[in-house]
C-alpha cells in the first residue's frame, strides 16, 4: 500500500514544520481494498515467509518484510475466578462482595469499580452475569488478559544471536525530523502516562523526564522499575521477553517531545502481560495524576468494558488516548482499546510509507506512524532497535504533546480532527 498523498510541514499552523514528512501521519483507513491487501491470515507465526528477515539483524531495507515485531494472538482470555463490577455510587464494596460470597481483591475508589475474586460456584459466565441482577451493581464482567503487541510469541527485541539489537545511539525511523518543530514546541509541561511494563527511571535519556508519582497496578505498589521477575508468568517457554518494552515506548515519546514529562504506570509485568482491571485501574490513576496524553501500546481482541469506559472517563476529562492498533496483519478481530470510539488508534507503516506487514488495518484505525527499526531505551542504559505498532504509537502520543504544548486547550476531538486534515489515507 502507498499513501495518495504525503505530508511536508504538517500541522504547520501550530509551528510543527516538516516535523513528520511522508511516512509519518497518515490516515491509515483503507477505502480502496486491492490486490495487495494483506490476508487475514498474516498472524500466522510459523508463515516462513518473514522468518527469515525477522531475525535478520543486518536488514537495514525500508520495507518490512522481516521485522522484529511478532503476531498477536495470543495469551489473551478471560479470568472466570475474577470479575470487575462497577458499583452505584455509594454502595460499600465489601457489603456488596459479602452478598455475593465473594471477596474484594482491589478497588478503584472514584467510579466505585472493584475486581471481586469469585467462588467456585460462580467463576463461570453465567454465574458472573447472574451478579446484575443485583441493583447496586451497575455493570460486571469477567476480568480479561491484555499484553502488549509484540509480547507474543516471541522475544522482544531479540536477533537471532539471542542477544538484543544494540545500538549506539536512539533514533527515529528515516524521514521523521522534528527538529525543526523544536524550535517552538517541545512538549514543555505536558504529561504523557505510558502505560506498560514500567520504566528504568535511571536511564540517561529519561532520567530527567520521568515524574516520580508513578504506580505499579500488578503488584498493587508504586515500584515502577522495567525489571524482569525471573519467571514465566504466561507459561510460554521465554522468562522476562517484554523487560525493556515500557523503556523503548517512554524513550521514543521523548524523541519526539524531548521536554515532556513521562508519568510510568505499570499494567503489564515483565512478560507484557496484565488484565482489563490493571490496565483500568492504570488509566484512572493516570488521570487523576493529571496526564494529559495516555500512550497504550498494549492490547486485546477482547472489548473490556471496565477499560472501554476508563477510556470514555479520560477523554471526558480532556485527556487523549494513543492505542496499538496490533501486529496481527488482519482487519478483524480489532484490538482493543484502539478500536474504542475514543481511543486514537494507530497503525505502523515503513519508512518508505507503505502499510507495515504485521500491522493491523481495521477500520477504526485513526492514524499511523513508522513502526520499524526504531532505536530507543533499553534497561541498563542502553539503545535497541524495535518494531511494531508499539513503537509506532508513541511516535503520535509524542507528537500530539507538542500540539498541546502549542494549544493547551485542544481537547481530543480537536486534535485528532486536525491530524486527520493533515493526513493523507492510504490506498
Amino acid at each position: 500500500m502507498t499513501p495518495r498523498r504525503s505530508l511536508i510541514g504538517w500541522l504547520t499552523a501550530i509551528c510543527l514544520v516538516a516535523s513528520l514528512a511522508q511516512p509519518g501521519s497518515l490516515l491509515a483507513q483503507d477505502d480502496d481494498s486491492d490486490d495487495d491487501e494483506p490476508s487475514a491470515q498474516g498472524d500466522d507465526e510459523d508463515d516462513e515467509s518473514d522468518d527469515d528477515s525477522d531475525n535478520d539483524e543486518d536488514d537495514e531495507s525500508d520495507n518490512d518484510s522481516g521485522d522484529d515485531s511478532d503476531d498477536d494472538d495470543g495469551f489473551d482470555g478471560p479470568r472466570p475466578d475474577q470479575a470487575i463490577v462497577n458499583l452505584r455510587e455509594g454502595v460499600n464494596p465489601d457489603t456488596f462482595a459479602r452478598r455475593h460470597d465473594a471477596a474484594v481483591l482491589r478497588s478503584i475508589p472514584g467510579p466505585n469499580i472493584v475486581l471481586l475474586q469469585l467462588t467456585p460456584t460462580l467463576a463461570d459466565e453465567v454465574e458472573v452475569e447472574g451478579l446484575l441482577e443485583d441493583a447496586d451493581a451497575e455493570w460486571v464482567e469477567l476480568n480479561f488478559t491484555h499484553q502488549s503487541p509484540e509480547g507474543r510469541p516471541r522475544y522482544f527485541f531479540i536477533s537471532s544471536t539471542g542477544e538484543p539489537r544494540l545500538v549506539d545511539n536512539p533514533a527515529l525511523p528515516a524521514g521523521l525530523d522534528f527538529t525543526p518543530a523544536a524550535a517552538c514546541v517541545t512538549g514543555a509541561g505536558i504529561v504523557v502516562a505510558v502505560l506498560d511494563t514500567g520504566v528504568d527511571v535511571s536511564h540517561p535519556a529519561l532520567v530527567n523526564s520521568v515524574l516520580p508519582n508513578g504506580v505499579n497496578t500488578v503488584e498493587h505498589t508504586f515500584d515502577v522499575r522495567d525489571i524482569g521477575n525471573d519467571f514465566d508468568d504466561d507459561a510460554d517457554g521465554q522468562v522476562d521477553e517484554m523487560v525493556g518494552h515500557g523503556t523503548h515506548v517512554a524513550g521514543i515519546v521523548l524523541q519526539v517531545a524531548p521536554e515532556a514529562r513521562i508519568l510510568p504506570v505499570k499494567v503489564l509485568n515483565s512478560d507484557g502481560v496484565g488484565d482489563a482491571f490493571m490496565v483500568t485501574a492504570g488509566i484512572h490513576y493516570a488521570v487523576g495524576q493529571g496526564a494529559d496524553v495516555i500512550n497504550l501500546s498494549l492490547g486485546s481482541t477482547y472489548d473490556s468494558l471496565a477499560i472501554r469506559n476508563g477510556v470514555e472517563f479520560a477523554a471526558s476529562q480532556g485527556v487523549v488516548v494513543v492505542a496499538a492498533a496490533g501486529n496481527g496483519d488482519r482487519q478483524e478481530p480489532a484490538d482493543y482499546p484502539a478500536a474504542t470510539d475514543l481511543a486514537m488508534s494507530v497503525a505502523a507503516t515503513t519508512a518508505g510509507a507503505d502499510k507495515a506487514t504485521y500491522s493491523n488495518f481495521h477500520e477504526t484505525v485513526d492514524i499511523s506512524a513508522p513502526g520499524n527499526d526504531v532505536a530507543s531505551a533499553y534497561p541498563g542504559g542502553l539503545y535497541t532497535t524495535a518494531s511494531g505498532t508499539s513503537m509506532a504509537t508513541p511516535i503520535v502520543a509524542g507528537s500530539v504533546a507538542l500540539m498541546l504544548d502549542r494549544q493547551p486547550d485542544a481537547n481530543p476531538d480537536t486534535i485528532m480532527a486536525m491530524l486527520k486534515v493533515a493526513s493523507g489515507p492510504l490506498s
